[in-house]
C-alpha cells in the first residue's frame, strides 16, 4: 500500500480492515518533506511492516516491495494511483524495474476517450482538475473558478480480476458545484440522475478502464453532463474521496475491504451485484473563501451534531486555525459534515441549507487581519437547476452498468 498525506481512506482504517484477513505492508515516500511526514511514517511502522523509499524511483519501489513479500500494489491516494498501477503490473510480471510514472489522473484522450454508448468523445480534462495548471490555462488566479462545471457526476467502480464470480461493481454519485480548481465541495449518493444517464456514464467509464493495462482494483471516473450526454473528463485508479464512508452510511457496505480484495485479486471475495441504498447521504465540504488566512470564528461540533439529519462531523476547524493556501494545496475545507435524507430532493435542500448555515457561522480574516467573505459558491449552489438530468425519486440500487454485466470472465 502506497501511502502519503491525505487519501480517500485513513491509514488506520486500512490496517483495521485488513487485520486478520489480508497481509498488509506500507511504503512511504522518502522525499516527502511535509511537516507530518515523520509522524505518518511512524504511524505506518506501528501498524504494519513498512519501508521508506523514493517514490520517484520505481526500481527502488519494486525492490522494497519484494523485500516486503508483496504480491500486489494499490493506494487510496489519487496522485499515487499511476505509480501503484505501474508497480502492480511489473510486480506481477516479474520485471526488475519500471519507467517513471506520471502523477495525477489518467487523461481521457486518444484511445482512452469516451466514445460509443457512454456519450460523446471527451476532450482534455477541464482546468479545474489540475490546480497547478489553472493560471497558465485560464489566466485566472487559483481561487474560485470563474465558471466551474456544475453538472458533475462520478462513476465509482470495483473490479476483481481474480474472483470466480461477482467480479464487477459500478455505481454513480453526484458532485455538487465545485468551488474552484482542485476544490471539491462534497458528494451526494446515490446519484439522482435518470437511469439512462447513469447507465451511459457507467458504460463509458467501463470502456475506458477496460483498456488500461492494469484493469483490476478500484477506479473513479469523473463525467460532466452535457447536452449530448455524459462526457468523461478523467479516470483515476483509486476510490473517490468520501466514497467508502458514503457506501457505509447509505448502503451498509464496506468498500474499503472490497477495494483491498480487488487489488489483491482474492478469488473468494465476490463483489455484490449492486449496492442497495437504504437512504440518501451527502458529504458537505465547506471551503474557505479565497484570500482567507485564519479562521476567526466557527460553530461548535456539538451544535452541528444537534441539527436534524446530521450523521456526523468528520472535520471542523476552530477559531485561530490557519486555512490551506489556495494557490498551493487542493482540498483545504474547514468543515466536513455528513447529512442523510429519505429522498434526493430533501437531501439537496438540506445540503444547501447546511452550507448556508456554515457559511454564516464561519468568519475569516486575511493575512493582515481584515475580514474576508465570499458568497459566490453558495450562490452557485442555490442557483443551480435541481431538475437538470435528475429523477425525483428516493434511493435506488439501480446503479450497475447495463453494458458491463456482473460476472467473471
Amino acid at each position: 500500500m502506497l501511502i502519503g498525506p491525505g487519501g480517500s481512506v485513513p491509514m488506520t482504517e486500512i490496517a483495521q480492515t485488513a487485520d486478520g484477513r489480508l497481509p498488509l505492508a506500507f511504503l512511504t515516500d522518502r522525499t516527502d518533506r511535509g511537516a507530518n511526514a515523520p509522524v505518518l511514517h511512524a504511524m505506518a511502522v506501528s501498524l504494519a511492516p513498512t519501508e521508506r523509499v523514493d517514490f520517484q524511483d520505481p526500481a527502488a519501489c519494486l525492490r522494497a516491495l519484494r523485500r516486503l513479500g508483496a504480491t500486489a500494489v494499490t493506494t487510496f491516494l489519487p496522485r499515487l494511483a499511476p505509480l501503484a498501477a505501474g508497480l502492480h503490473s511489473r510486480l506481477a510480471d516479474g520485471v526488475a524495474s519500471g519507467p517513471d510514472q506520471p502523477q495525477g489522473p489518467w487523461p481521457v484522450e486518444g484511445p482512452w476517450r469516451a466514445s460509443g454508448p457512454g456519450g460523446r468523445a471527451a476532450g482534455h480534462p477541464t482546468p479545474t482538475d489540475r490546480p497547478d495548471n489553472v493560471e497558465r490555462a485560464t489566466g485566472q488566479p487559483a481561487g474560485y473558478s470563474a465558471d466551474p462545471p456544475a453538472d458533475l457526476m462520478s462513476v465509482e467502480m470495483l473490479r476483481n480480476s481474480g474472483a470466480r464470480w461477482g467480479s464487477r461493481l459500478a455505481f454513480v454519485t453526484d458532485r455538487p458545484c465545485p468551488v474552484g480548481p482542485g476544490r471539491e465541495s462534497g458528494l451526494l449518493a446515490p446519484s439522482s440522475r435518470c437511469p439512462d444517464l447513469t447507465d451511459r456514464a457507467s458504460a463509458a467509464a467501463a470502456q475506458a478502464v477496460s483498456r488500461r493495462p492494469a484493469s483490476g482494483g478500484a477506479f473513479r471516473a469523473t463525467a460532466r453532463l452535457t447536452a449530448d450526454g455524459p462526457e468523461l473528463l478523467d479516470v483515476t485508479g483509486t476510490l473517490g474521496p468520501l466514497v467508502a464512508r458514503a457506501a457505509r452510511f447509505g448502503a451498509g457496505e464496506d468498500l474499503t475491504w472490497l477495494a483491498l480484495a480487488c487489488a489483491a485479486r482474492l478469488p473468494d471475495v465476490p463483489l455484490p451485484e449492486q449496492l442497495t441504498w437504504r437512504r440518501c447521504v451527502a458529504a458537505l465540504l465547506l471551503p474557505p473563501p479565497p484570500g482567507a488566512h485564519t479562521v476567526v470564528s466557527a460553530p461548535s461540533r456539538r451544535h452541528l451534531l444537534r441539527l436534524r439529519n446530521v450523521l456526523t462531523v468528520d472535520q471542523l476547524s476552530c477559531a485561530g486555525d490557519r486555512v490551506a493556501d489556495w494557490a498551493g494545496a487542493p482540498g483545504g475545507s474547514v468543515a466536513t459534515v455528513w447529512l442523510a435524507a429519505d429522498d434526493h430532493q430533501t437531501l439537496r435542500r438540506r445540503f444547501v441549507d447546511t452550507a448556508a448555515l456554515l457559511n454564516e457561522a464561519f468568519a475569516f480574516a486575511d493575512v493582515s487581519g481584515a475580514p474576508v467573505r465570499d458568497g459566490r459558491w453558495l450562490r452557485s449552489l442555490t442557483s443551480a437547476d435541481p431538475s437538470h438530468g435528475h429523477a425525483d425519486r428516493g434511493p435506488t440500487s439501480r446503479h450497475v452498468s447495463s453494458a458491463e454485466p456482473n460476472r467473471a470472465r
